[in-house]
């Protein structure tokens, strides 16, 4: 079965038990439901996603925006933006359940919960 970003390439893929996620310069989340075989897309930033992850039913996403999201996959919206790494982006980041750490060019950042 192939899956297909019909509105740009694709730059990166994120995997749960129940969700394929994939985003990228279309600025758009594309969510496959692996339980019911629907996709649907949530409209995102408007600028490309260079990097997303995700834990349970939560996406973490950074842009070309320069913006870290956080997203809901159950219903598909949109939570906060958990940090602005302006004039840089935020090319890589790592979030587990008791930190969240980000490179910005030189720096790396993290928080602790």
């Amino acid at each position: 079965r192939a899956l297909r970003d019909e509105y740009g390439g694709i730059r990166c893929l994120a995997v749960t038990n129940n969700f394929i996620v994939a985003a990228g310069n279309s600025g758009d989340i594309n969510v496959w439901d692996m339980a019911n075989g629907t996709s649907r897309t949530i409209q995102g930033t408007g600028d490309d996603i260079v990097h997303c992850q995700s834990h349970a039913t939560y996406l973490v996403t950074s842009g070309a925006d320069c913006k870290i999201r956080t997203w809901d996959l159950r219903n598909l919206r949109h939570i906060n933006i958990f940090h602005n790494s302006y004039p840089n982006e935020a090319s890589s980041f790592h979030f587990d359940t008791q930190r969240f750490m980000c490179s910005e060019e030189r720096f790396l950042r993290m928080w602790l919960k």
